[in-house]
């Protein structure tokens, strides 16, 4: 399905998850993970919330002739304090790894 490619397009230039996006919208996880599961149509209502949240037109993940001047224009301007979350929630995962790498790699140091 079209809208699926646009979605995790748009959640990965984002630096999101679906559980991020999920929340953003005001949907229950679990409803909408089953909603992007299933192999059909999605209700026009959620994609509208995505559209909105995005700040992109519908047509962005429900028309795949849909062109528009420049791709860039879809990126949704996150604000400072957006950024700052991302960036922030980011260097977390990244330090959680770290640090599951560094207690690995101590059981073989001599």
């Amino acid at each position: 399905m079209y809208w699926k490619n646009q979605m995790r397009e748009m959640i990965e230039k984002h630096g999101m998850t679906m559980k991020d996006l999920a929340q953003a919208i005001d949907i229950n996880y679990q409803t909408f993970y089953k909603a992007v599961r299933r192999n059909k149509d999605i209700k026009m209502e959620l994609l509208q919330r995505m559209a909105d949240f995005f700040n992109v037109p519908i047509q962005f993940f429900t028309d795949p002739n849909y062109v528009a001047e420049s791709r860039g224009v879809y990126m949704r301007a996150l604000n400072e304090s957006e950024r700052l979350a991302l960036v922030e929630k980011k260097v977390n995962e990244l330090e959680s790894k770290f640090e599951a790498l560094r207690q690995s790699v101590q059981k073989y140091d001599l």
